[in-house]
Order: C-alpha cells, then structure tokens, then sequence
C-alpha cells in the first residue's frame, strides 16, 4: 500500500498505519512497535503532506511511547499546520484532539 494519495484540494495526504507486521505474519512486532511507528511517521512526513490520516498510531504501544506520538502529532499541527485526521479508540487520545467527531451505528456525530 502507497503512503501518500492525492488529495482533492491539490494538497497531498499521508497515511500512518496503526499496525505493523513483520512481512511474514500478521503479529505485531511488540518489541520494536515505538520504532516502527517512528519510522512509519517519517516515511509518511517526508513529501510534508497537507493531511495526514493516523488509524490508530499509539495502538499496541506503551505509554510513554504512545504519548511520544501524541506529542509528535500535535507538534505537526501546531508548528507546521499538518491537519491531522487520528483515528481511535481511546477517549483520553481523542481528548487530545481540538475537534471530535464520533461515527456509530454508521452516523458521524460532534
């Protein structure tokens, strides 16, 4: 899967996939997840995309790392202007968010 898509508006999107695998199985690499996740932001950085799209960045990870993450993203939004569009699971992720919308039972809420 590419890392980067065109956007509509003529900008640029990247996307940070939540879970990696290590090529041969579907188990995440738990050991090296805060490393690979790092990684993962870097590749999707590197074209300074207009957008970025996160599924679940801090999933399987500890708590400093995922907070790493957080500050990572929020850094981006803040000091370059990447809007970012962060999928979760977790209310105290999302409390972070300066926008929250909620999708169930098919209807997008907030």
């Amino acid at each position: 899967m590419e890392n980067q898509a065109a956007c509509p508006a003529g900008g640029t999107a990247a996307f940070l996939p939540g879970r990696q695998t290590n090529g041969t199985s579907t188990t995440p690499l738990r050991a090296y997840a805060g490393v690979e996740r790092r990684e993962c932001a870097a590749r999707a950085l590197v074209n300074r995309p207009s957008l970025l799209l996160a599924d679940e960045p801090t999933g399987n990870l500890d708590t400093a790392t995922s907070m790493e993450i957080l500050d990572l993203l929020t850094a981006l939004n803040h000091d370059q202007g990447v809007t970012i569009l962060l999928i979760t699971h977790e209310p105290d992720i999302a409390a972070r968010a300066t926008r929250q919308l909620t999708l169930c039972d098919g209807v997008l809420t907030g």
